[in-house]
């Protein structure tokens, strides 16, 4: 049995990929693959509760869900399957934009992703695990990280404070694949970059099952809404929304932000990066950075 786990990471399209995969269940069961979020999708809501106690304040160590492993291994191999699939964003734990919005100082980068996949991978033979990482620029994945706690309305802080209060040198793709891949030896990862593969659901699709040893020839891609991060105006837009006075009526509040979220995003007026902050992306070997003053 071979056991893939699609990582994310967080803002590559994981979404898009999660419901094609729904969509194409039959082909992907035709093809011998037991698909776990369809398939077991309790067992998923486990593993992400596991994960989210593990990142908890004075959170105890979660025990090593041997039991629910092997519950997944059984259902496959009564499937009659010879891939088991999942794919969660949240399996290398909170994002950095997550983190911050539950409280946690100075984030940085998927810093307990070798606990959380130790827990996931546990009692699987390295030589059977594949795991499947898509990446992205810092400066977009940091953009569109931004761009979600804005629109989420998780945060109303400028681009320049959100990007001081991260830790901005462990943002690198790179040394989290080397982490990962030094987890247990014989363990495969595949890396590629989201803004290297062709937007659009049909190449995007037919690229991962690729990763995953599939013929993409017999799956139909669907094509859900395409989400667009915010552009600079609707930040601010959102951001004065959010600064109003709290004795204002909170329907009120909520139809603007509606108003503004329903707006097509302008791409000539991207949400930009402080300079300070992209130089310090570029140096991962100093020391987190702190915007300099002036």
């Amino acid at each position: 049995m071979q056991y893939i786990y699609h990582l994310g990471a967080h803002r590559t399209a994981s979404s898009l990929l999660q419901r094609n995969l729904v969509e194409n269940l039959d082909e992907l069961r035709a093809q011998g693959v037991f698909y776990v979020n369809a398939e077991l999708p309790w067992a998923i809501k486990r593993q992400r509760n596991i994960i989210r106690e593990m990142h908890a304040p004075d959170a105890e160590p979660p025990g090593l869900p041997r039991r629910l492993n092997r519950r997944i291994a059984k259902a496959a191999k009564q499937a009659g399957a010879r891939i088991v699939l999942q794919s969660n964003t949240e399996s290398l734990g909170p994002a950095m934009h997550e983190a911050l919005a539950n409280g946690m100082s100075h984030p940085g980068f998927y810093p307990r992703a070798e606990q959380c996949l130790h827990m996931l991978t546990v009692d699987r033979p390295p030589e059977d695990v594949r795991l499947l990482l898509y990446s992205r620029t810092p400066e977009t994945y940091l953009a569109s990280l931004y761009s979600q706690m804005i629109r989420e309305g998780w945060s109303n802080v400028d681009i320049d404070t959100f990007c001081q209060s991260l830790d901005l040198a462990s943002l690198d793709f790179d040394t989290l694949k080397t982490r990962i891949e030094g987890l247990r030896p014989g363990f495969r990862v595949i890396s590629r970059q989201y803004e290297r593969i062709k937007l659009g659901a049909d190449t995007f699709i037919s690229t991962f099952m690729r990763d995953i040893g599939l013929d993409a020839k017999y799956i139909q891609p669907v094509r859900p809404a395409h989400v667009p991060d915010l552009d600079a105006a609707q930040v601010e837009a959102l951001r004065h929304v959010s600064f109003g006075d709290t004795s204002r009526n909170p329907k009120r509040i909520k139809r603007l932000r509606d108003q503004i979220l329903r707006q097509s995003s302008n791409p000539a007026d991207p949400v930009m990066l402080p300079g300070w902050a992209r130089d310090a992306l570029h140096a991962p070997t100093t020391k987190p950075y702190l915007k300099a003053v002036s």
